[in-house]
């Protein structure tokens, strides 16, 4: 037997009172960075303040990132962690229904996509449409991922691994290997150095 579903039960408007509120203050963070990328656009002081806001805003920045004007995320109910030292272009996309994990020393290209939800097969009885399934992305130390590349829910990127641009990554990439394509295919052999990290 189906349970009904009741929108009004306490403990749901409390949950949809609580998502409102957080999507609420991404909203203002979104308002105030589009400001900041108006005035500094990709200046040096553009990317410190960026950095400052995100910051301020729960995300997990390591010193000396930088992060470039348009980045977007879609919602802050997982966390988001940048390492230390690592570059992300502009026009970067992070659909944080799950975590994102960049490593330290990373250098994302322009308008890349991570994207952590997918759909489900079956549309849920009482939505008519699939239910989404969150899997973080971790992206490994030292990592390269080219302009307008997409890695898909649960991937793994290894340290040291290079991913080209316009590329779709849909399953882990191995320490130290170069991939390219869609769907992503391994071009080169990782080597010993790489595998000892």
């Amino acid at each position: 037997m189906t349970e009904r579903w009741e929108p009004f039960q306490p403990t749901r408007v409390r949950a949809m009172w609580q998502v409102a509120r957080r999507e609420g203050e991404v909203w203002y963070s979104a308002s105030l960075i589009r400001g900041i990328d108006a005035v500094f656009g990709w200046t040096r002081i553009g990317c410190t303040i960026r950095t400052q806001v995100y910051r301020a805003h729960g995300f997990d920045i390591g010193a000396n990132s930088a992060i470039q004007h348009g980045f977007r995320f879609h919602s802050m109910s997982a966390p988001i962690r940048v390492g230390a030292e690592t570059f992300i272009n502009r026009n970067v996309l992070i659909d944080s229904a799950a975590a994102v994990t960049i490593g330290d020393r990373c250098a994302i290209g322009p308008g890349v996509q991570f994207l952590t939800s997918r759909h489900q097969g079956e549309p849920h009885p009482h939505h008519h449409r699939p239910l989404i399934d969150p899997l973080p992305i971790t992206i490994g130390d030292d990592v390269w991922i080219g302009a307008s590349a997409v890695v898909l829910p649960g991937v793994t990127v290894g340290n040291g691994a290079t991913v080209g641009a316009n590329a779709t990554v849909t399953r882990d990439v191995p320490p130290g290997a170069t991939v390219v394509g869609s769907p992503a295919r391994s071009v080169t052999t990782p080597t010993p150095a790489h595998l000892a990290n």
